[in-house]
């Protein structure tokens, strides 16, 4: 792969910022997965911050929270009682 001298000194003064300084090509790898990790999540952060700018402008942060707790504590509930009913079905087959 032909770059210019001004990308490969990009790349080099990243690796020198790496724990490990990788080599050349180790480091172009890695960051063409950190863009391709960031491609994919970016644009759910922006709707998870667009999401919040809404509820907190509002005054709806707090109840929102609270809406999810209840049902993260529901499942966590309907979770308990699936396991109590699998060890209660093992012993019987004990």
């Amino acid at each position: 792969m032909r770059v210019s001298p001004e990308f490969t000194a990009t790349i080099d003064d990243w690796r020198r910022h790496q724990r490990d300084i990788p080599a050349r090509a180790e480091a172009i790898r890695r960051l063409v997965e950190l863009a391709l990790l960031a491609e994919e999540t970016l644009p759910v952060a922006i709707q998870v911050s667009d999401f919040l700018k809404k509820i907190e402008g509002g005054g709806l942060l707090e109840d929102a929270l609270k809406a999810e707790a209840k049902v993260i504590v529901d499942a966590i509930g309907r979770l308990e009682k699936a396991l109590q009913a699998i060890h209660g079905a093992q012993g019987l087959t004990d």
